[in-house]
């Protein structure tokens, strides 16, 4: 009768750390995946590819030009 208490209760061990197991990869699988997207579309966003909303074009406010003098 021991043996089987023992064996119950290893069984039920075994499916609780199957149990957290099975929600760490879950939880691990949804961050990566917010992350894979994050990035995208920041590569998108700095490439130029595709443009979420900026339609203004901006130039930045240091611009340097050419400048030519003639002696």
């Amino acid at each position: 009768m021991q043996e089987n208490e023992k064996f119950s209760s290893n069984i039920s061990s075994l499916s609780l750390k199957e149990k957290n197991t099975n929600l760490f990869l879950i939880i691990a699988s949804v961050v990566l995946s917010v992350f894979a997207v994050y990035l995208l579309y920041s590569f998108l966003d700095k490439t130029g590819i595709v443009s979420f909303g900026k339609n203004e074009t901006v130039k930045p406010q240091n611009v340097q030009q050419l400048i030519q003098v003639e002696v």
